[in-house]
């Protein structure tokens, strides 16, 4: 009889497992999706630090972002492939991420596929939990969902963990969220945890191929478009026309 438990219990870990890598794949597979997201970082004595948009990803790599962070500093970003370019309120104008200073933006929770991937590289240890899938995992992976959060602090990756929830709608992937524990190699912040929380949500698939950007005008407090310049659009369509 416990045998049967066990190969009854193994067989429905198989099938989540498998379930939640093919919902991350089927959500990937798309020509194009659209996500809302946020994320915050709590450390004890510190304010949290927060940040709050949305991106339009299309296939096989072209990534627009727009989120607002903490104090509401605003960024408006273009990553094509490994490309990044940031729109800079002062200048007016386009610049590339190494001349902002920040080469690494639009990754991490910023990313959808970035942390599709490695969700996919950990659908092996999905349990089903009331109809949706979870999934724990510590290490590395944790700072490649965070990425420019990482930078916060000083963290022992391999003593941290995530818990990470993916929830479906008709095999579709429609909205995954994680909370983690990071142990902080600060001698300041020994034994105290540090809490990290993102929630990506699929607003649509299929359907936007672009992100508007605007800025508010100072006199008329109005939305004005921020138009990508043509030569961000040049390699937009050089990069879309290479094959997946």
């Amino acid at each position: 009889m416990n045998t049967i438990l066990l190969l009854s219990s193994l067989g429905c870990l198989q099938a989540a497992s498998d379930e939640a890598g093919r919902a991350i794949q089927a959500l990937r597979s798309q020509q194009s999706y659209r996500t809302r997201f946020k994320a915050t970082i709590e450390a004890p004595g510190s304010d949290s630090l927060k940040i709050e948009g949305e991106s339009v990803w299309v296939k096989p790599g072209v990534l627009y972002i727009h989120y607002t962070g903490s104090g509401g500093d605003e960024k408006r970003i273009v990553r094509v492939g490994d490309r990044v370019w940031i729109y800079h309120e002062f200048l007016e104008d386009w610049v590339t991420g190494q001349e902002m200073g920040s080469p690494g933006a639009g990754r991490g929770v910023q990313n959808p596929d970035e942390v599709l991937a490695i969700l996919a590289k950990h659908a092996g240890k999905a349990n089903d939990v009331g109809g949706n899938f979870v999934l724990d995992f510590a290490g590395a992976d944790i700072e490649k969902i965070m990425k420019e959060q990482a930078s916060q602090g000083d963290f022992d990756w391999k003593g941290s963990k995530v818990a990470a929830t993916l929830e479906l709608a008709k095999g579709l992937l429609t909205r995954f969220t994680s909370t983690a524990e990071l142990v902080s190699l600060d001698e300041k912040l020994k034994g105290k945890t540090i809490k990290y929380s993102a929630e990506v949500d699929v607003v649509n698939t299929n359907q936007d191929k672009v992100l508007r950007f605007t800025v508010i005008d100072e006199k008329t407090k109005q939305p004005v478009e921020v138009p990508v310049p043509d030569h961000i659009l040049q390699e937009i369509e050089g990069y879309l026309a290479k094959k997946p």
